[in-house]
C-alpha cells in the first residue's frame, strides 16, 4: 500500500510452505495452494505489522496494524510508532488507508469490530495525545484510545482514557445493540465511569470497560492477583454475554471453587452488561498457561471457544509433540458451554514454540485460528523462524487441519500471532509480518505487512 502497488493473485506461491493435516493426514501441494484467493504484502523502509483484521459481509475487508519510518498514504510517521487502517473490497483493490497517531508511540490492539454497516471500531494504547480529545495529554505512560472510522475512512471519533500508570489495551468487541467492551492491563487504578471504586491488586491488573456507542466510558471492572493478571480478549454475544480471557500468577477467585495451580494460570469469565461477572473459570497446568483469544457461535446459549498455549498438559493431545515440563508451548483450544461447563479442550503443536492467539466462528460452523509457530508440521520442508499457522476445527473439536506459512526469517509477531477472520462468504482472512519475500514482492525494509485470504476448508 505504502508502495502503490496492485494486489498478487496467487497462481504459485515460491517461498509459502505447504499445508499439514493433524487428524486427517497431510494435504497435497495442490490442495494446500488452491485456497487462496489473494494476498498483499506491503510495507515502508521500517517496520511494519498486521495487528487484527475484520470484514462484512458484502466482502469488504478492514486490516489495522502498524508502521515505523515510514509514509503510507503520503503520512508521514508522527512518533516512534504509528498505526494504519486499510479497507480491501472482496476482489482484493484497496479501497483507502487512512494512517494516524500523536507524537508518541502506539500500540493497536489485537482484534477489532466492524459494525454491519461497515463503521469501523480500533482501540491501542498510546504514549501521546490525540489533539481531538478534549482532555488531551497522557495521564500516564500508556493511555487506552477508541476510535471510530465510517465505510469511506473518515474518523467520526476519537478517546482517549487512562491512569497515571501503563494502561495497554488488547481487544475490543462490539454488542448487537452499538456498546463496545475493551480486554486491557493496567499498572495503575481505573476509577473513570459510572462504576469507581476499582483498587489495585498487585503488578498488572486485568481491566474491562464498557463504552457506549459513541465511545464514552460507562464503567470499568478491575480485578487481579499480587502478581500480574492480563485480560487478554473480549467477545460479545447478543447485547449482554460478554465474555474474556486471560492470564493470571494467582488465585482471582479468592477463596472460591477455581484455585491457583503453579505458574501462570488462564482465566476465561463471563460479565453481563452491568459489569458483574456471572461465572468464573481458571484452568492450568504445573506449568505456563494463558489465553489469548476468543469466540462465540453466535446462537443465546451456545458454546463459546478460547485459544491461547500451554508448556503442560492442558487438554487431550491430538497434535505431534506434548511438551510436557518443557519450555515449549503447545496451542490450546478449549469449548465451554454459555454456563461455563467445559466441552473439551484441544490441545496440539510441533516440536517448537505453538501459541494460538485468535480465533473465528465460521459460516460453515467451522473454529479457525490463528496461531504462530517456530516448528515444523509433518511433510513440510523447514523454512526458518516463525511461520503463520491457520488450524480448523469442527465443533466436536476434531478434524484438526492446519495450514503453515512462511519464509527463511520471522512471519509472525508474538503475541498477536496470526489475526485471523472467518467471514460469512467462505473466507478466511488472516495476517502477519514477514522479514522477507512471502509473496514473492521485494521486502521494503524492516518487517512488511502481508495479508492472505483463502477459501473456507
Amino acid at each position: 500500500m505504502g508502495r502503490n502497488r496492485r494486489i498478487r493473485r496467487v497462481c504459485a506461491f515460491g517461498a509459502v510452505l505447504l499445508a499439514a493435516s493433524c487428524a486427517m493426514g497431510l494435504d497435497t501441494a495442490a490442495e494446500a495452494l488452491s485456497v487462496v484467493r489473494w494476498t498483499d504484502q506491503f510495507g515502508t523502509t521500517g517496520n511494519d505489522s498486521v495487528s487484527a483484521v475484520g470484514s462484512v459481509s458484502n466482502g469488504d475487508l478492514y486490516v489495522l496494524g502498524s508502521t515505523q519510518d515510514g509514509v503510507i498514504n503520503g503520512v508521514a510517521v508522527r512518533g516512534d510508532n504509528d498505526l494504519y487502517l486499510a479497507k480491501y473490497d472482496q476482489y482484493g483493490t484497496v479501497r483507502w488507508v487512512r494512517q494516524f497517531g500523536t507524537e508518541g508511540n502506539e500500540l493497536a490492539a489485537n482484534t477489532m469490530a466492524v459494525a454491519a454497516n461497515g463503521d469501523v471500531y480500533v482501540a491501542g494504547s498510546t504514549t501521546g495525545a490525540f489533539t481531538e480529545v478534549a482532555n488531551s495529554g497522557t495521564a500516564g505512560t500508556h493511555d487506552i484510545f477508541l476510535m471510530k472510522f465510517d465505510k469511506t475512512g473518515r474518523r467520526r471519533w476519537v478517546r482517549q482514557y487512562g491512569t497515571i500508570g501503563d494502561d495497554i489495551a488488547h481487544g475490543l468487541a462490539r454488542s448487537t445493540v452499538g456498546e463496545l467492551y475493551l480486554a486491557a492491563g493496567t499498572t495503575g487504578v481505573f476509577n473513570s465511569g459510572e462504576r469507581p471504586g476499582n483498587t489495585a491488586a498487585g503488578l498488572t491488573d486485568a481491566l474491562l470497560a464498557k463504552f457506549n456507542a459513541g465511545g464514552t466510558l460507562r464503567w470499568s471492572y478491575q480485578f487481579g492477583t499480587a502478581g500480574e493478571d492480563l485480560a487478554a480478549g473480549v467477545s460479545v454475544r447478543g447485547s449482554s454475554e460478554v465474555y474474556v480471557v486471560g492470564s493470571t500468577e494467582g488465585d482471582l477467585d479468592g477463596a472460591g471453587a477455581q484455585v491457583h495451580h503453579l505458574g501462570r494460570d488462564a482465566f476465561i469469565a463471563r460479565f453481563n452488561r452491568y459489569g458483574r461477572r456471572t461465572w468464573f473459570r481458571q484452568p492450568g497446568t504445573e506449568h505456563d498457561d494463558q489465553l489469548l483469544g476468543v469466540t462465540h457461535d453466535g446462537a443465546i446459549g451456545g458454546a463459546v471457544y478460547a485459544v491461547g498455549s500451554t508448556t503442560g498438559a492442558l487438554g487431550t493431545v491430538t497434535g505431534y509433540d506434548t511438551p510436557v515440563g518443557e519450555t515449549t508451548h503447545d496451542a490450546v483450544v478449549m469449548r465451554l458451554s454459555a454456563t461455563g461447563g467445559t466441552t473439551w479442550v484441544n490441545q496440539w503443536g510441533t516440536t517448537g514454540d505453538d501459541i494460538a492467539g485468535s480465533v473465528s466462528f465460521g459460516w460453515n460452523r467451522r473454529i479457525y485460528v490463528g496461531a504462530s509457530t517456530t516448528g515444523v508440521l509433518p511433510g513440510v520442508t523447514p523454512a526458518g523462524g516463525s511461520d503463520q499457522l491457520v488450524a480448523r476445527l469442527l465443533p466436536s473439536g476434531a478434524s484438526v487441519r492446519a495450514r503453515q506459512f512462511g519464509t527463511a526469517g520471522d512471519d509472525v509477531l508474538a503475541p498477536g500471532c496470526t489475526p485471523v477472520n472467518a467471514g460469512r462468504r467462505g473466507r478466511v482472512v488472516f495476517g502477519g509480518v514477514t522479514a522477507n519475500n512471502l509473496w514473492g514482492y521485494a521486502n521494503a525494509g524492516g518487517t512488511d505487512a502481508t495479508v492472505t485470504v483463502t477459501s473456507a476448508w
